[in-house]
């Protein structure tokens, strides 16, 4: 049972230390752990470091809650420098559970136990268990004496975890505690310093509602009052919210100088720090920077990780880097990021970015199926976080937008792209020249074939009346950064009559040329640029641009509109090259002649269509691949469809022939 181990021993297997372990008397359980509480005291006090935890747990096991206290909490202050904010919470927990046994348990903890309360929940949330955390500051207030300062503390501390899950009544605790706070002695700096950080807190709940006017006011009175009373943690973050509610109403150059203020501002603080990065990441992105705002998001994103807060701020970090990632192209660091911040099951209103750049990825890669049925999954839960945050609500109606009218959808796409529509597009003019967008596709569908729209309980001619809408909302944001962009796609979705829709796609197709623009935009226009010619009766021209679309959407694996153009192209009985020959001449009939695939053939399928064809290559159904890799068999077909292209091959057997790389005689 035992080894010899240095100069010692152990046990040779930890099943059977636990098995003797458990068979001890309770006695002689206590008089072990309390020999080990005592023997790393004894190493503590002779300089080794970070046993604090260990003597806790012994002295807990021992039944000494008066020596396991004070160990509890200098394990908790450990573990609070390091970041392990989970191990922090869990000993807080610990040592509140033995508060009431300990004398002068206030002395030892340097706090009163109404202040370690809130302390202890703060741990929680920054471990990512806010509902706990919730919890514990709901104890604290009910235990909190009428009239103290805890309670406005407190109330903004329930306001901020409110808020990390998602949930309604921020600002009205918010102002509650303000409030309350006011009617303390102003003189104090402890309640003067509290003052600013409930006024902090209070601009950006305002700023995330949607009452941007009101966030600038507040977070600026903010500000002024911290840096008077040289709180720079909280003189940062204000000026932080005013500058990222001046950039939502389109102040962008103001905003965008008074960020980089925030970021001096916050010195080394963690905390302001972090709330920076995920500002100025979002706030690039939004401005269609998207490089620069990678670069920042995954800068941000190491901070966070350092900090023991990757499952908070962190995973906002990774939304924010995962989207404009999406927007260059680079799907799988995108994905990777994703898959990465969802593993660490965040709550709820962070998990809500996370999915809403994994359903656009989904989306414009091709698989449409998914898309839906994600979806359909997460909607539940990001709408209710959209209730309460009004970039949520955009990203998530634009999102659903994009998803159902694809999916087939067109009133469902049209009741979530007419947001874009309410309220003044002065207050969010970034999020408003995003929306647009798919608010203009959604009437250009209809337009373009009423009986479907009317199929689905769409009244055209109301519709068509939105237009000037769309229109006019578009002129109201011409301040945005990116409004030439969405200017040029929103008019050619909206233009009427074959000739000036050609006009308006050859201008949307130079405007997707821009830095700003996302890499899915080139081939959209093309292909749609390709619609409008073959309407106009220009076949050749339609004919170079759907080949240009194709080329594009392969090149940059989007594959949603590689589908749109495979199917415009068979139903106009127009011939396309295959990337494989280079050759816009090249018939789009898959090819016959007798010989292997070079291997960069086989480099061009992506790892889902190897996965696909080695199941080819079994004989397996489109149905029964379906089934092995967890996705419909419509969506095994377009795989399918895509292998056929790519090889050359005009058979299923001779796909999976060729691959192997054996002539085929026909």
């Amino acid at each position: 049972m035992l080894t010899v181990d240095g100069d010692q021993y152990a046990f040779r297997h930890a099943l059977v230390r636990e098995a003797i372990l458990a068979d001890l008397l309770p006695g002689e359980r206590a008089r072990f752990h309390a020999a080990y509480a005592e023997a790393y005291e004894r190493r503590a006090a002779a300089g080794s470091r970070r046993l604090a935890a260990e003597i806790s747990f012994h002295w807990l096991g021992a039944n000494d809650a008066v020596r396991a206290f004070p160990a509890t909490i200098q394990a908790m202050r450990e573990a609070r420098g390091a970041a392990a904010y989970a191990t922090a919470a869990q000993l807080g927990e610990r040592a509140i559970a033995l508060w009431d046994v300990v004398p002068d348990a206030e002395a030892l903890a340097g706090v009163d136990r109404i202040e370690f309360m809130g302390r202890t929940a703060s741990y929680l949330r920054n471990a990512g268990e806010s509902e706990r955390a919730l919890a514990l500051i709901k104890a604290a207030i009910a235990e909190a004496p009428d009239g103290s300062v805890h309670v406005p503390r407190l109330l903004r501390d329930q306001a901020i975890v409110l808020g990390s899950l998602g949930k309604p009544g921020t600002v009205e605790l918010l102002r509650d505690a303000l409030a309350r706070i006011a009617a303390f002695d102003q003189t104090v700096p402890e309640v003067r310093d509290l003052h600013a950080a409930i006024m902090t807190a209070l601009a950006g709940r305002l700023m995330i509602a949607g009452e941007i006017d009101a966030a600038v006011e507040i977070g600026d009175e903010s500000y002024d009052l911290a840096v008077e009373i040289g709180a720079l943690r909280s003189a940062s973050v204000a000026r932080n919210i005013a500058s990222i509610s001046r950039i939502s109403r389109g102040e962008v150059a103001e905003g965008l100088e008074g960020l980089e203020e925030a970021h001096d501002l916050a010195g080394t603080d963690g905390t302001a720090l972090l709330r920076y990065w995920v500002n100025v990441s979002d706030t690039r992105s939004l401005i269609g920077d998207h490089e620069q705002a990678v670069r920042l998001a995954e800068a941000g994103l190491e901070i966070a990780r350092e900090q023991g807060v990757e499952r908070s701020s962190g995973v906002l970090l990774a939304a924010n880097a995962a989207e404009p990632l999406i927007a260059l192209g680079e799907w799988d660091r995108a994905q990777a990021l994703v898959e990465r911040g969802l593993s660490l099951d965040p709550p709820p209103p962070f998990k809500a970015y996370l999915q809403r750049a994994r359903l656009v990825a989904a989306l414009w890669s091709g698989d449409v199926e998914a898309a839906v049925a994600g979806l359909r999954a997460v909607y539940p839960m990001m709408a209710k976080v959209a209730d309460v945050e009004v970039q949520t609500r955009f990203g998530l109606g634009r999102l659903a937008a994009e998803i159902l009218l694809e999916g087939g959808d067109l009133a469902g796409a049209w009741r979530e792209a007419s947001i874009a529509l309410d309220g003044p597009a002065a207050q969010h003019v970034g999020y408003v020249a995003l929306h647009l967008w798919p608010a203009a596709r959604v009437l250009g569908e209809a337009g373009r074939d009423p009986a479907r729209a009317a199929a689905a309980g769409l009244d055209v001619s109301a519709l068509a009346g939105f237009e000037g809408d769309v229109l006019s909302r578009l002129d109201e944001i011409a301040v945005w950064p990116t409004h030439t962009l969405w200017s040029a796609f929103v008019r050619a979705e909206l233009a009427h009559g074959p000739r000036e829709a050609v006009e308006a796609w050859r201008t949307a197709v130079a405007a997707a040329e821009a830095s700003q623009a996302f890499v899915y935009l080139a081939p959209y226009a093309r292909f749609r640029l390709a619609e409008a010619l073959l309407e106009a009766g220009d076949r050749q021209a339609a004919r170079m641009e759907l080949q240009a679309a194709a080329d594009l959407a392969d090149e940059r694996g989007v594959g949603l509109v590689r589908r749109h153009v495979d199917r415009l192209a068979q139903a106009a009985g127009l011939a396309l090259a295959t990337r494989e020959s280079g050759d816009d001449e090249a018939s789009a009939e898959p090819s016959t002649n007798d010989v292997a695939p070079e291997a960069s053939d086989l480099d061009d399928l992506t790892a889902r269509e190897r996965q696909v064809l080695d199941l080819i290559a079994e004989g397996l159904s489109n149905k029964q691949i379906g089934e092995r890799l967890f996705i419909s068999g419509k969506t095994a077909s377009v795989h399918v469809s895509a292998i056929l292209r790519k090889l050359g091959a005009s058979s299923r057997t001779e796909a999976a022939v060729r691959a192997r790389g054996v002539t085929v005689a026909e």
